[in-house]
């Protein structure tokens, strides 16, 4: 929203970026001028333990989980590429496109204060099923909300959806996780997670001048309802 209100009102975009570059360079400050100390690691490593790494990969309760969360993840890069794209597309304001992306963080924001509460009493398996079906049903209807009123529910519903996902995913990585290799998990995790936020935007930027934008969030929904029926059998998992 910020970015959106400077485009607009703060002399152009060579003016925000220098504002948001200002903005990054407040957490450096405070790095150097506080004591911040690491802590130091700790090999737990026993002798004869099966190798983790990419290896953790041909578990297939991790594979599931893992393809979850990078699912989850690839969509946050969707949604911050793709819905300003389409917000100009359609005449929108850069405020106007602003305000949509802090609607979407606003969605995801709302949703993690409900998700303790919902989280002690149902599985982690089935609220990512359905944040990720409720993903795939905003994207579907998305090419069709062609004003910004018409587009502000939509996009928060994507960011209910991404905002369930990422906390839910992680959960079912620490629940699935073998022994002694929770760390690795979570690395591994944040490895598809970096490697799905640089490698789709410029996917998508290819696709979006062959087939629209519009053909890119249909071919997402599709995916999304398609990870659903691939992960069904999940979908009746009970706390224990």
């Amino acid at each position: 929203m910020l970015a959106g209100v400077c485009i607009d009102h703060a002399g152009g975009h060579a003016n925000t970026f220098l504002i948001l570059g200002a903005i990054a360079g407040v957490p450096l400050a405070v790095f150097l001028t506080t004591r911040v100390h690491f802590p130091l690691h700790v090999s737990l490593k026993k002798p004869g333990e099966a190798p983790g790494g990419w290896g953790l990969l041909r578990e297939k309760q991790l594979l599931h989980v893992y393809l979850a969360a990078t699912s989850n993840n690839a969509v946050w890069s969707i949604s911050s590429f793709m819905i300003p794209l389409y917000g100009v597309e359609i005449g929108l304001s850069a405020t106007a496109i602003g305000t949509l992306m802090g609607a979407l963080a606003l969605g995801a924001v709302a949703i993690r204060l409900c998700l303790p509460t919902l989280a002690r009493h149902v599985h982690p398996w089935p609220i990512v099923l359905a944040a990720q079906f409720l993903l795939g049903l905003s994207f579907t209807v998305m090419p069709f909300a062609t004003s910004f009123a018409a587009l502000v529910p939509v996009v928060v519903f994507v960011g209910f959806g991404v905002g369930v996902g990422g906390p839910m995913s992680t959960a079912l990585l620490y629940e699935v996780s073998p022994p002694g290799k929770t760390a690795e998990v979570a690395g591994l995790r944040m490895t598809g997670a970096n490697i799905a936020q640089t490698a789709i935007p410029a996917g998508l930027g290819a696709l979006g001048a062959a087939l629209g934008v519009s053909g890119i969030f249909w071919g997402v929904a599709a995916l999304l309802f398609g990870e659903c029926w691939w992960n069904r059998d999940n979908r009746h998992a009970r706390k224990t």
